[in-house]
């Protein structure tokens, strides 16, 4: 009977916790002809630091407050590859853009459209993207900030590049080309992941149901 009761205590805290953590998302530079260095590796880490001159710590909270699970930069830092995720109200409500049509993409990031100076729709595999395009000045210089932005199983995901002017932007798209997470769809099959989760949570809920009935049953039975 304890072990019942154990049983149905766990699976409801499954049921009642969502099943949406955040898959993490990555890129494949291998089709890349030049050198970026990576700062999850450790073997980068310095490199990295000192190529834009950030102490290392100070790089580590920047990227855990910004969301920033991803962030590569070449030789001369004339070109930074970033990848953010961070969920709000927003990614929550919409969950996976590639549900939408394209005019209810644009109505969704009509504010984004409005502020930037290009934008596209574009799609990998079933995954929808819309593309923002900047031009921007600072202390370093001129640069293009180009980003891929997508939702997917409930979180915002930014791929960003930072290009300095005059400087190649072919990378970008090879880049995008090995731009994979597992949130998105058809990740290297036909599956939906989004549906695959909505299917476990349901099935875990009709299991922890039938092992509470069984244990209220056994329970007055006795009485």
């Amino acid at each position: 009977m304890k072990i019942k009761i154990l049983f149905a205590v766990l699976l409801a805290v499954v049921v009642l916790f969502p099943i949406s953590a955040a898959a993490n998302a990555s890129v494949d530079m291998k089709d890349i002809d030049e050198t970026f260095y990576v700062f999850s590796n450790t073997s980068d880490r310095e490199k990295v630091s000192k190529i834009t001159g950030e102490e290392t710590e100070d790089l580590k909270e920047y990227c855990s407050s910004n969301g920033i699970i991803y962030l590569a930069v070449n030789e001369d830092n004339s070109k930074q590859i970033r990848i953010s995720r961070t969920k709000s109200n927003f990614s929550e409500k919409l969950g996976n853009i590639s549900f939408l049509t394209d005019g209810e993409i644009e109505d969704v990031f009509a504010e984004d459209i409005k502020a930037s100076s290009k934008y596209k729709l574009t799609e990998k595999n079933s995954q929808k993207f819309i593309v923002f395009e900047n031009r921007y000045s600072d202390s370093g210089g001129k640069y293009t900030l180009t980003s891929f932005v997508t939702v997917a199983n409930e979180n915002l995901y930014t791929l960003s590049f930072y290009t300095s002017e005059n400087s190649d932007t072919e990378y970008m798209e090879k880049v995008f080309d090995g731009y994979e997470c597992d949130s998105f769809l058809n990740h290297n099959s036909n599956s939906n992941n989004g549906y695959t989760l909505i299917i476990v949570t349901v099935l875990l809920a009709l299991l922890a149901l039938w092992i509470i009935y069984t244990l209220v049953r056994d329970l007055i039975s006795k009485d």
